[in-house]
């Protein structure tokens, strides 16, 4: 069964197409993460910022400390929910000791993991308080009263629903189009293959009593020309022998009629 030509460039090309697709759908997989991730590092950035300015804002006034209480009591959206996988926490630098925590963390007594901090903005995936991953930035900021480290959370799972999503579509269209692609290849060279079968029968068809004929050049594929003309050669040297081989017999007969 493998000594088929057309089963051999349709395996083959299943096996180029598989490794050429798989290693698309990891490619894709790996990009889509890599874009989610970013787009949450991004919003990471602009929440921190946000409540930097306002606290830096409220400290013009004289009222960060009571900024920070209400930070602790009011929030909105997903930070009001407990273990939403929105999360904010500000830590004091000389102390380690939260100061401010979003109710979505202290509803649920917890806490984000204090991490090593620097003016430049630090981005971590970690485990979050119910076990989820958490995509978080911790960031030092600098105030009158001293150094505050700024620490806000997002949880991946949109991005992980997004990823899945695109694995379950390539496991159903990369497969469909495997099939469909080997179909087409296999017909492809069966037409690519046709010459091929042409050519053959042309050669069934020369037998002793024809040795006179040849394969027609014109009109062949590139590939076969170079042998039509060696098949046509070996023809012509194949019937210059058997003409030499009657010849002989032709004479040989003729001594043995004529007695000397």
């Amino acid at each position: 069964m493998f000594n088929s030509i057309k089963l051999r460039l349709a395996l083959l090309f299943l096996l180029i197409f598989s490794l050429v697709f798989a290693g698309l759908e990891f490619f894709q997989h790996h990009e889509l993460k890599s874009a989610g991730i970013r787009l949450v590092d991004d919003h990471l950035k602009s929440s921190n910022q946000t409540l930097a300015n306002i606290l830096t804002i409220e400290e013009s006034h004289g009222q960060i400390q009571d900024e920070l209480v209400e930070l602790n009591q009011t929030a909105t959206g997903e930070y009001a929910l407990k273990l939403s996988g929105q999360y904010y926490q500000i830590t004091g630098a000389s102390d380690s000791k939260a100061l401010a925590r979003s109710p979505s963390l202290s509803l649920a007594g917890a806490y984000l993991p204090l991490l090593q901090p620097s003016d430049e903005p630090r981005y971590d995936t970690i485990s979050g308080p119910d076990g989820r991953r958490l995509r978080m930035i911790t960031q030092n900021y600098r105030f009158k009263a001293g150094v505050l480290i700024f620490q806000t959370a997002e949880s991946l799972d949109d991005v992980s629903r997004l990823a899945s999503s695109l694995r379950d579509l390539s496991i159903v269209i990369y497969p469909a189009l495997l099939i469909l692609c080997g179909i087409a290849v296999f017909i492809i060279s069966s037409c690519a293959l046709h010459p091929l079968k042409a050519f053959s029968r042309s050669l069934s068809r020369i037998t002793e009593a024809n040795l006179g004929e040849r394969v027609e050049e014109k009109g062949l594929a590139v590939e076969l020309k170079p042998l039509a003309v060696d098949f046509n050669t070996m023809m012509g040297r194949l019937e210059a022998s058997f003409t030499r081989q009657k010849q002989f017999l032709s004479d040989a007969s003729h001594e043995l009629r004529t007695p000397t």
